[in-house]
């Protein structure tokens, strides 16, 4: 913004000049000229203002990466924008295709560090399988407006709404693009670019590395091969204005498939930006009585990157305690477990280590180099085990308490560092079939989640499910309570593979 002033201070300096040279042209202040020297002082003054100033010449970008530079340079500094975008993704996971299509509205006002900082992202995505007879529609909103936040992802309907006070440069550092510092868009072997006749100009960068494509996969929390088939390259296409503000960026994954094959994963977004320096805000969706307040909406999705970001340590080690009780009118039935996990990678290889206590019995759970090696009562059995299947065990006694952040219905802020999230509609899946084996029918469940954060590190997450059942005896319904207890405690974690 402070760059933008200073061009918009040169061009007002550069009309009044004029403005005051056109005055002084038309002043009766001209001495003893004869009419011929003034007629040829005009005509060189007039030649001189044809000239173009110095300032007013516009650059020439030598190399694609000097006009991405220039591009990146004028929409930081716009004041304004608007965009339409859209994306088009196929990707094969478990055997199914899985087709989605997105459209996008982004408006932004202002900088982040300005009052009148607005910033709007509106995205509706439809996907289905027809393998599954799958259609799903989900509508999510990120804005911020007026000093406060306000993000919504409602999916077929359910989901949540939530907003909270926060500053522009919060919301910009929280909510702003995922692409760090270390993806280099300069790093690939093909970059062209061309001045095209009308003054606007087309980039297209591609031919990435190996290392590049994973620092953008890996910003964007993806995994390799997970579409379907691995990320050979990608392909960057932008097209700019005379005034070197982009038009259109787009962004497409070439896949590494054959011609013959017939799964051939997809991932194409196109965003055309417009109205630069004259966007107008939408208001519609964002309004405060539409939303529930709460003391922190980053809540959310720090708990899912936390656990994303333990998973993905090199060394981690946790304790779950847990603790059910099944409670009717006759008798109560507790109960207790607490597993001690340890996991990470020894020289590339993945590997787990559990020591788990149920009701009093002791049971070792390991795996490396694909097998799984279960100790109890003095037997051991060993079993055949894929790395993403261990990683999916861990990940899955991490996260017991089922956390998902669109499943949170509101949020307390306890003390410093300590939420509680009520959770609207827990998953009951897993309860419901418990149940049943004992003839027992579940009506409904509830469910909070306590977190306690140090600064941004997760230390613990603890979780409570209680759950309303009941059983017919002898033509009588009984009620069943029953209460699921979870407690996760980090206890270490590093991020350097270990080596022997």
């Amino acid at each position: 913004m402070k760059n933008l002033l200073k061009v918009l201070c040169l061009v007002l300096c550069f009309v009044m000049l004029m403005a005051l040279a056109a005055c002084t042209g038309g002043s009766s202040n001209d001495g003893n000229k004869t009419d011929e020297t003034k007629s040829e002082e005009t005509k060189l003054e007039e030649t001189k203002a044809e000239e173009p100033k110095e300032e007013d010449k516009k650059p020439e970008p030598a190399t694609a990466m000097e006009l991405w530079n220039l591009v990146d340079k004028k929409m930081e500094e716009v004041g304004s924008y608007e965009g339409d975008g859209t994306m088009e993704m196929v990707i094969y996971t478990g055997g199914y295709k899985l087709e989605t299509n997105a459209n996008v509205v982004i408006v932004q006002i202002g900088k982040e560090e300005d009052d009148n900082y607005y910033f709007y992202e509106f995205t509706k995505a439809e996907m289905s399988c027809a393998e599954l007879s799958m259609k799903s529609v989900m509508n999510t909103i990120k804005a911020y407006n007026e000093g406060y936040v306000y993000t919504s992802e409602i999916t077929d309907g359910e989901g949540n709404s939530f907003c909270s006070k926060m500053t522009g440069v919060e919301f910009s550092e929280y909510f702003g693009g995922s692409i760090t510092d270390d993806f280099d868009f300069g790093d690939c072997t093909k970059a062209e670019f061309t001045k095209n006749d009308d003054g606007t100009w087309t980039l297209s960068f591609s031919g990435y590395t190996k290392k590049a494509v994973g620092i953008f996969l890996d910003d964007m929390d993806m995994d390799d091969g997970e579409m379907g088939a691995d990320v050979l390259d990608m392909k960057i296409i932008m097209t700019a204005n005379a005034d070197f503000y982009a038009t259109e960026l787009v962004l497409e994954f070439v896949f590494d498939v054959e011609e013959t094959d017939t799964a051939i994963p997809v991932l194409k977004q196109v965003i055309k930006y417009k109205n630069f320096d004259a966007a107008t805000k939408i208001t519609d969706g964002i309004k405060k009585d539409e939303y529930v307040e709460v003391p922190d909406v980053r809540v959310l999705s720090k708990v899912e990157d936390a656990l994303d970001e333990l998973a993905a340590m090199a060394e981690g080690s946790f304790t779950l305690d847990v603790k059910q009780e099944l409670k009717d009118r006759f008798d109560t039935v507790t109960y207790i477990e607490k597993d001690t996990i340890s996991f990470g990678k020894i020289n590339g290889g993945y590997y787990y280590i559990a020591d788990c206590v149920a009701n009093g019995e002791n049971m070792s759970v390991t795996y490396r180099n694909g097998v799984q090696t279960i100790t109890y009562g003095g037997e051991t059995q060993n079993f055949s085990q894929s790395e993403e299947d261990a990683r999916a065990y861990v990940e899955g006694v991490m996260n017991s308490a089922d956390y998902l952040s669109s499943g949170v219905s509101n949020i307390e802020k306890v003390s410093d560092g300590v939420y509680k999230l009520t959770v609207g509609a827990p998953s009951t899946t897993a309860y419901e079939e418990y149940l049943a084996a004992y003839g027992i029918t579940f009506k409904s469940a509830t469910q909070e989640i306590i977190v306690t954060f140090e600064g941004d590190e997760l230390k613990s997450m603890e979780s409570e499910v209680k759950v309303l059942a009941e059983y017919t005896l002898e033509g009588a319904i009984e009620g069943v309570d029953m209460s699921v207890y979870t407690l996760l405690t980090i206890n270490k974690v590093n991020k350097t593979e270990q080596n022997f």
